[in-house]
């Protein structure tokens, strides 16, 4: 994903022929004005206010949006990095055109991936990662997150987490809350958007859910013309993934050539559709459905229909006039396919714009990173190297300076040696060769003979051990990425609200490298 980001926003041709246009395009990229649909804007405004954090919806505001699977504590750390990256561009785009935008974040509930949205990390009081993870039940079927009904094991993560998190006066409030959400909301996926309205109350970011009525019957459109033009957005989708391997990248999505790009909630499951010999099947309950059928069904019950990861782009563009859509790396590789899907529904593909990447810091870890030569990017290296380059930090040792003042004239002597056999040729009966292999023993005694020079003072040697722990697990936890791993409560809980406004002000969504916030 490094490699595809980095060539997108170095605006390689190759690449972005697979898109729209380039992120720098991202004020005068035409994307049609067009009213949204009047229930939905209406529905919208309700829905905020059911959020607890009400706001007047404009209805012919053009949009960015982002959105995320509701993860449980908000999910990861990116995911509040989008929302700001899609309020910021908001106001940045209303400031410097004569058009209005508003800044919209997707709750995809319809996602039925429980795993990937019921674990979390924690960073803790005590500079360790607690997971919070919701158990799933054994006979769980694959359904909506949004059909998930919010249980009690849900405040029992709360107070482990209030309990565990560095807190403050603010902690209570926090707690409070949680619960308070839990206890208003009637499925995971409305814990999550109340959860994100509270956080970002105070900005113009609007909460959408997708099974919102409204948001249902206005997607039909796009719902027809797939059960009516069955298999052709697949076959767009592959040949978009083929265009991205014949490029080098790879694919992110593959799907069967008979694989439709919907679901359907039927017999309490999420059901998988495929088109075979002109019938409609769902795999998962051997039923099959005529076209017609399919779009009785359709009609009559426009909330049993889900978008997969494709179509939903299409949806998305259908229900607002999207601008740009913030993504995640794997989200822009997967974009990259979609243009030919975005053709077929005679619909404008908006702008992919990368998310803001970032890594939250402190006093004391950035002391400890300036004490030891290291970057936050640095923290990936394996664990040895990085206690080793913190052991040569400062480190003054006579023992250290002989040695590497002797290195040089052994290495020197050594090469003679080899120098003197190669010069004897045969006569040299192999010299060259052993001394060659001599030569490789002694310079791995020399540095086994460093390493343990390095780590001679026990003392140093564990205080080094254990700082450099404590700077992987708060920065780079099992060697990922702060932001995939920690949920933000590992800072509210200290910070409080104000978090989130200190986060809008001090992170950047134009500035595309890795960017550091000091709490």
């Amino acid at each position: 994903m490094a490699a595809l980001l980095t060539d997108y926003l170095d605006e390689s041709a190759e690449l972005l022929a697979n898109y729209a246009a380039p992120a720098a395009a991202i004020l005068s990229h035409p994307i049609p004005p067009r009213p949204w649909d009047g229930a939905l804007a209406d529905e919208m405004t309700r829905y905020q206010t059911l959020l607890g954090a009400p706001k007047d919806v404009d209805g012919n505001a053009g949009v960015f949006i982002t959105g995320q699977q509701p993860g449980i504590f908000t999910g990861p750390l990116y995911t509040i990095y989008k929302a700001i990256t899609a309020l910021q561009l908001s106001e940045r785009a209303t400031k410097d055109t004569n058009e209005t935008f508003a800044p919209v974040y997707w709750v995809g509930g319809d996602d039925h991936d429980f795993d990937e949205i019921s674990r979390v990390h924690l960073l803790s009081k005590h500079h360790s990662a607690v997971p919070l993870k919701l158990d799933s039940e054994s006979s769980q079927p694959a359904v909506s997150i949004f059909r998930l009904p919010v249980r009690n094991e849900l405040h029992t993560l709360v107070d482990q987490a209030a309990a565990e998190a560095p807190g403050s006066e603010f902690a209570p409030s926090i707690a409070e809350f949680l619960h308070e959400s839990l206890a208003a909301s009637s499925n995971l996926s409305e814990w999550h958007a109340r959860l994100m309205a509270r956080l970002f109350r105070d900005t113009s970011l609007l909460i959408f859910a997708p099974e919102l009525q409204a948001a249902r019957k206005a997607a039909i459109p796009v719902f027809e013309r797939e059960i009516n033009t069955p298999l052709d957005s697949t076959a767009r989708l592959n040949e978009g993934g083929a265009r991205l391997e014949d490029a080098g990248y790879g694919a992110q999505v593959v799907k069967d050539g008979d694989s439709c790009n919907f679901f359907v909630e039927h017999k309490n499951t999420r059901c998988r559709v495929y088109y075979v010999d002109g019938n409609f099947l769902l795999p998962d309950t051997g039923e099959t459905f005529s076209p017609d059928a399919m779009l009785a069904w359709l009609h009559r019950e426009p909330e049993c229909f889900t978008a997969n990861v494709a179509l939903r782009c299409v949806v998305q563009q259908h229900l607002f006039p999207v601008r740009a859509y913030v993504a995640g790396p794997g989200e822009l590789a997967y974009w990259g396919q979609l243009k030919g899907v975005f053709e077929h529904f005679d619909t404008p593909m908006p702008i992919v714009y990368p998310r803001i990447r970032a890594v939250l810091t402190s006093l004391k870890t950035n002391k400890l990173l300036a004490k030891y030569g290291l970057r936050p990017e640095d923290l990936n290296l394996p664990v040895a190297a990085l206690e080793e380059t913190a052991l040569r930090s400062g480190q003054q040792d006579p023992s250290l300076a002989l040695l590497e003042k002797r290195r040089a004239a052994l290495n020197e002597v050594l090469q003679g040696l080899q120098a003197d056999f190669d010069a004897l040729g045969k006569k040299g009966r192999g010299g060259a060769a052993l001394a060659a292999q001599f030569s490789g023993q002694v310079q791995q005694s020399m540095v086994h003979l460093e390493q343990n020079l390095l780590r001679a003072d026990k003392t140093r040697t564990e205080t080094v051990r254990r700082q450099i722990a404590r700077l992987t697990t708060e920065l780079a936890p099992e060697r990922k990425p702060q932001e995939r791993y920690y949920t933000l409560f590992s800072w509210l809980f200290h910070y409080g609200w104000d978090l989130i406004p200190t986060l809008v002000e001090q992170l950047d969504h134009r500035e595309h490298a890795l960017q550091e916030v000091e709490l």
